[in-house]
C-alpha cells in the first residue's frame, strides 16, 4: 500500500492555557492519499482548524503522530520540507498578503527558498496562470475582490510547489462568484496537476464536490466516506451541527409526500430531475441537457423594470434612515479612482428588516459605515431620525447611539476581560448607572442567547458563535433604533447560522426596531429581509422586495451574485417543463409550492 501523503495517527492536542483544558482534537486518526480530494467538517470548535494547523506542523501533537509524506511533524529537521510539501489558506485572505504587488506576494516562498531568480519568475507565472490570476500579476492586492485576493493566496502556496493544499474555510467571506473561483481553482488544480486538497468548509455544497468527507465531532472523527455515504446519515450529522447541502434538504422535506424520490441527491440538477420525474408520470419525462437548462435559467422570466420602480418607497417623512445623493471617495485613493459611492438614496422605514447585498468591494460596508458618522459624505446627507448627523457634534454623537454597528469579525470587537465588561462597555460610555448597565447587558445577553455563565469568562475564549452573539450583544445593550448586521452568519456552522437567525427574528420580534443586514448568503437574506438593496460598483443598482430582486437571475449573476439555491432549483424544474413559480426563495415555500401543484395534478402521486 502506498505511503499516503498526510497520516494521522492517534492524535490529541490541547492548546495551553489557565485551568484544566479540554483536548481539541483527540485520539484522532485519518489518512489523505496524494490526490485526494477531501472536505472535512464539523460545528465551530469540532477541531477543523487545530486539526488543518497539525498538518504542515503549525501545531504539534501532543499525543500520537501526523507523518507528512512518512516525515514526522515532531521532529524540527522535517518542518522545512514539510511546509514545502503541503501549504495551508486561511480564512482572510487580508492577513496572508504582504507584498505591495501581486506577483511579488507570490514570489515570496520562493525567494526565502534561496532560488535562482529565473526559477522563482517561472514559478510565480505558472502559479499565477494555474488560478487565473496571470493578467493582474502587476496589480496591488488591495485593489482587488475577495476571491481575486483568495486566488493569489493560493498561488502563493502553489509557488513553493507544495504537494497538498490545506485550504481552512478560503471561501467563508466570499462573495458567491470569490467562492465560485476559489473552488474551481481548487478543483482544476486537483483534476488537473493531481495535488491534494484538504477542504475544510461550512458549505455543504463545496462538500459534496469532494472524493471524501470527512466529520469531526468534539475533536474525534465521526464519519469518513464519499459524499453520499456521509450525507445519507441526516440524523448523525444533525446530532454533530452539520447540515445537509441545501438540495438534499429539500429532497428530504419532499421525500415523505413524494416517496419516490431517491437517496443520495447532492446537486441543484439532481435534484430538479428527480422532482421532475415524481411530477411527470412515467415515460412523460426527458431530461434535457445541462446546456438546456442553463440557457433557460439565463433567459428565465423576469420582473420587468416597471415592477421594480413601484416596489421602491418614496421618501418617507417618518423614514428612520434616509440617504441623499450619497457620494465617498476614500482618501489617498489615487487620482482618477472611482467613487467608493456614487449618488445614493434610500429611505428605510422604523421597523423594517432591509437586506443590502452585493460583491466585494461594491460599496457595502462604505454604505453603512456612514450612518453612525465613522466616515464622513463626500457629497450628499445622511439623516437619521429625520436629523442630519454632520450638523454638528451633538448630532454626530447622537446617530452613533442610535445607529449600532456589528462588524463582520467579531474577534475585532471583544476586547475586555469578561464577556460582561465587554457588552457593558457601550452602555457605561452612555453615562448609565450600574444597576441600568448591569440590566441591560443581562437583557441583550438573553435576546443573543448567549448564557449568563459565559458572561464570567474572557470573550476570547467563547468559541466563533459565542463571539458572534458577544459581538451583537455588546451592539444590542446601547438599544440603538436602528442595528446594522455586516455578515453576521460568515464563519459560522449550520447550528450557528441558525442560531443567528433565530436571534435576528427575536430581536425584531421584541423590540420592534429597524435593522440593517449586510450578507453575501442568499439564502439568509431570503429568509429574514422585507426589502432588498443591491450595490454594485458603489451604486444602488436594484431595489424591491425579494421575490422581485431574485427575479432577475441574469443580471445578479452579471454583477457577480446568485439567487437562492431553492430558487435556481425552481428555475431548473420551469426549464424541464414543470410548471412552477419562479418567485420561490425558501424551503418552506418550495414544499408548499409542490405539494400544492401535485393536488393541481390531481393527486397523481397518490395513485
Amino acid at each position: 500500500m502506498p505511503t499516503p501523503l498526510i497520516d494521522f495517527q492517534n492524535v490529541s492536542f490541547t492548546y495551553a492555557g489557565e485551568g484544566e483544558e479540554q483536548p481539541a482534537v483527540r485520539e484522532l486518526s485519518f489518512a489523505l492519499g496524494r490526490g485526494e480530494f477531501v472536505a472535512m467538517l464539523g460545528h465551530n470548535g469540532s477541531g477543523k482548524s487545530t486539526a488543518a494547523k497539525l498538518c504542515n506542523g503549525l501545531l504539534l501533537p501532543g499525543e500520537g503522530k501526523v507523518l507528512v509524506d512518512g516525515l514526522d511533524t515532531a521532529d524540527e529537521e522535517n518542518l522545512f520540507e514539510i511546509r514545502r510539501r503541503v501549504g495551508m489558506v486561511f480564512q482572510n485572505p487580508d492577513n496572508q498578503i504582504i507584498a505591495a504587488i501581486v506577483e511579488d506576494d507570490v514570489a515570496f516562498g520562493p525567494e526565502n527558498l534561496c532560488l535562482p531568480p529565473e526559477e522563482i519568475r517561472q514559478r510565480v507565472d505558472k502559479a499565477l496562470q494555474a488560478v487565473g490570476m496571470f493578467e493582474h500579476r502587476l496589480a496591488e492586492p488591495h485593489k482587488l475582490s475577495g476571491g481575486q485576493k483568495q486566488r493569489v493566496a493560493i498561488a502563493g502556496v502553489l509557488a513553493m510547489q507544495n504537494e497538498c493544499i490545506v485550504l481552512d474555510e478560503a471561501t467563508a467571506m466570499l462573495d458567491p462568484r470569490g467562492r465560485r473561483e476559489v473552488m474551481e481553482a481548487a478543483l482544476r488544480l486537483h483534476r488537473e496537476k493531481g495535488i491534494t486538497v484538504l477542504l475544510i468548509t461550512h458549505f455543504m455544497e463545496e462538500a459534496a464536490l469532494a472524493d471524501r468527507v470527512l466529520v469531526l465531532d468534539e475533536g474525534r472523527l465521526l464519519l469518513s466516506g464519499a459524499p453520499r455515504e456521509v450525507f445519507a446519515q441526516e440524523a448523525v450529522l444533525h446530532q454533530a451541527g452539520v447540515a445537509l447541502p441545501a438540495p438534499a434538504r429539500l429532497a428530504a422535506a419532499l421525500r415523505p409526500h413524494f416517496p419516490g424520490l431517491p437517496q443520495g441527491i447532492l446537486t441543484e440538477e439532481a435534484c430538479a430531475a428527480a422532482i421532475a420525474q415524481q411530477i411527470f408520470t412515467p415515460g412523460e419525462f426527458r431530461c434535457p441537457s445541462e446546456d438546456v437548462i442553463k440557457d433557460a435559467i439565463e433567459n428565465s422570466e423576469a420582473v420587468p423594470p416597471q415592477a421594480i420602480e413601484k416596489a421602491i418607497e418614496k421618501a418617507i417623512e417618518t423614514a428612520v434612515i434616509r440617504l441623499e445623493g450619497l457620494h465617498f471617495r476614500y482618501p489617498n485613493s489615487g487620482k482618477g479612482a472611482p467613487h467608493a459611492l456614487e449618488g445614493v438614496d434610500l429611505s428605510v422605514a422604523p421597523g423594517e428588516l432591509l437586506a443590502i447585498i452585493g460583491h466585494t468591494g461594491s460599496g457595502k460596508s462604505t454604505l453603512v459605515q456612514h450612518l453612525n458618522a465613522l466616515l464622513k459624505p463626500t457629497q450628499g446627507s445622511v439623516f437619521v431620525e429625520g436629523k442630519n448627523i454632520w450638523a454638528n457634534k451633538k448630532s454626530i454623537r447622537e446617530a452613533r447611539f442610535r445607529v449600532g454597528l456589528c462588524f463582520q469579525y467579531p474577534e475585532y470587537q471583544l476586547f475586555e476581560e469578561t464577556t460582561e465588561k465587554d457588552v457593558a462597555y457601550g452602555p457605561k460610555n452612555m453615562g448609565l448607572g450600574a444597576a441600568e448597565i448591569r440590566e441591560r447587558v443581562l437583557r441583550a445577553a438573553a435576546l443573543v442567547g448567549l448564557e449568563e455563565s459565559l458572561l464570567a469568562k474572557s470573550p476570547l475564549d467563547l468559541s466563533g458563535g459565542e463571539k458572534r452573539r458577544a459581538a451583537v450583544a455588546g451592539v444590542i445593550a446601547m438599544e440603538p433604533h436602528v442595528l446594522v448586521l455586516d455578515e453576521p452568519t460568515a464563519g459560522l456552522d449550520p447550528r450557528g447560522r441558525a442560531q443567528m437567525i433565530r436571534m435576528i427574528r427575536r430581536y425584531r420580534q421584541e423590540t420592534g426596531r429597524t435593522v440593517l443586514l449586510i450578507s453575501h448568503s442568499m439564502e439568509d437574506v431570503a429568509e429574514l429581509a422585507d426589502r432588498v438593496l443591491v450595490m454594485h460598483q458603489g451604486k444602488a443598482a436594484l431595489h424591491g422586495a425579494p421575490a422581485q430582486v431574485f427575479a432577475r437571475a441574469e443580471e445578479l449573476t452579471a454583477m457577480d451574485l446568485d439567487v437562492p439555491t431553492v430558487t435556481r432549483i425552481f428555475l431548473m424544474l420551469r426549464a424541464l417543463g414543470v410548471g412552477v413559480r419562479a418567485d420561490v426563495l425558501t424551503m418552506e415555500q418550495a414544499v408548499d409550492a409542490l405539494l400544492r401543484l401535485r393536488g393541481a395534478e390531481g393527486g397523481r402521486q397518490d395513485a
